[in-house]
Order: C-alpha cells, then structure tokens, then sequence
C-alpha cells in the first residue's frame, strides 16, 4: 500500500505514520481507490501546471465520451456549463473546454468553481435556468419533500410538526419515508460516517445505500461526480428501469446541500452501456467494509 511506502521515507515521523494508517484502514476505501498523481510522488508534486494537466485530461475525455454517446455536435452546443470543486486556474476551465473542443464564438460559457462538492447538481440547475431563460434572485419556496412526498407522509409530517412545535409535547420529530417517493438513492459519499448517519435518518436499508457505499469504497470521494458513479452503478446493475424516480442529494462544503430527482425514460440494459463499473460490477457489492 501507499501508506507503507511512506514508512520508508522522511515524509512522516513514526506516530504520524501510525495515525494516518488508522485513519486510511477506518475510512471505507477499497484497495482499488484512486489517488491524484501529485500525491503519490515522493516528493509530493503539488504544483499548478500538474493541476492544470490532470484537470484537462479529466475534463476533456469526459467531454468527448459524452458528445459521442448523446450524438451531439460541438456546433449545436450553446451554453457549456463546467464546474470544479476547488481548483480555480486562469484561463477558466470553462475557456480551456472552449478553445480545446472549438466551439462556437458566440457560446454563453460559465465557469463554477470553489462551491464544493455539491457543485454537479448547481451545474445541472443552472443549465436548465440558462435553457428555459428563466432568471430568478429567489430561493426555492418549497422543500423537496413538499414536492415528491404522497398527502399520506405530508400529512403524518404535519401533525407531529404541530404536536411538537406549537404544542409543545415531547415527541421526536418525523422523518417522512422517502422510499415512498423514490426508487434509488444516489448520496454523496463525503464518508463512513456521513452516510451511516443518513441511512439511520432516513431508515434506509443496505440494499438502498449500496450505490453510495460501493461508490466510497471503489472510487473514494470523488467530489461532484460522485453521485454520478452512483448513478452509473445502478445503471450497471440493471435496476434502473423506464419509470423509476432516483433522487440525488450532493453536499458540499459551507454547508450547501443539493437535490435533483430523474425519472427514467427507458429501461438501462447494463450490457449495451458503457461506463465506469463495467468491467468489475459483477464484484460489487462487498460486505466486509460495511
């Protein structure tokens, strides 16, 4: 393991090691977990040009599997929209895709970065506002649950709201049971303990959580995207069929939290899609780590 090869260096002092090795064995991360470049070099190579060119390898095969499998011509697109967790270089990642990939020069491009990890699902609803040219200084009126929930939970919801808060009874509050509005769950693996912590909350089973779990332990915490591996697992599976509600909920740090529900317009046959857990779904899920 990487760890042990620190061991031998005079990156850390013995306790340090010890420490950081409880914290990795603890963490929920599978062997096969990815690391930046930058951080397995000894010395450690933190610098922006290695940034920049791990950024634009990632970004740019993205963008070019993705235009191949929607069909899409760099010509019909209007408004790119890219987003990065913390990386903030100059030229934008917005400009970089731009230039890269030719597209058109009178494109409405934007540029997200610093917001976290819930940045993906911000990217999605911006586009979306962009599309319809609807502008809107307002916050959202409405929680999630008001808009997905059956009358049957809101009304359940309502009722204890009422006994604890303006009656004042000693009651635990209700957690609506979402099961009831969705088919899957697709949640940020910002951790072990985060999303134990969601599950108890939510009263969600194992089978439920798998995608988010298997995603933290095969993919670790890949900022935004990790609720688009999730996604892909359930894809890759076979369960996502045509009609099926999927809710995804992406945290990130300030503390923002974002949601969006899809709703499938077709069944997924996992062998005529390609993507990230292709090759190794049939190993998954794993149960020894949770």
């Amino acid at each position: 393991m990487y760890i042990e090869k620190l061991a031998l260096s005079e990156v850390f002092s013995a306790d340090s090691f010890q420490f950081c090795k409880k914290v990795l064995c603890e963490s929920g991360l599978g062997e096969k977990t990815y690391f930046p470049k930058s951080l397995i070099k000894i010395p450690y190579n933190v610098s922006m040009a290695e940034a920049k060119r791990e950024e634009e390898m990632m970004i740019f095969g993205a963008i070019d599997e993705l235009l191949e499998k929607a069909k899409v011509k760099v010509k019909d697109i209007g408004i790119p929209v890219l987003n990065c967790t913390v990386f903030n270089p100059t030229p934008s990642f917005s400009a970089m895709v731009v230039n890269h990939h030719k597209l058109r020069t009178n494109i409405l491009s934007y540029n997200l970065c610093g917001m976290g990890c819930s940045a993906g699902v911000i990217s999605i609803d911006l586009a979306k506002r962009l599309l319809q040219y609807q502008v809107s200084s307002q916050c959202p009126r409405h929680i999630l649950g008001q808009l997905v929930l059956p009358a049957s939970e809101k009304l359940k919801f309502l009722a204890k709201f009422v006994a604890k808060e303006l009656l004042k009874l000693k009651i635990e509050s209700y957690s609506p049971d979402f099961k009831l509005a969705f088919n899957h769950f697709c949640f940020h693996p910002g951790g072990r303990p985060i999303l134990d912590a969601i599950q108890k909350f939510l009263g969600l089973s194992d089978c439920e959580m798998e995608a988010s779990k298997m995603t933290l332990y095969r993919f670790g915490n890949t900022s935004s995207s990790s609720i688009w591996y999730e996604l892909a697992y359930l894809e890759a599976k076979g369960r996502v069929k045509k009609g099926d509600k999927i809710w995804q909920l992406a945290m990130g740090g300030g503390y923002k939290c974002n949601s969006a529900v899809w709703k499938a317009l077709r069944n997924i046959d996992p062998k005529k899609e390609k993507n990230a857990w292709m090759d190794e779904i049939d190993e998954f899920p794993v149960s020894a780590t949770f």
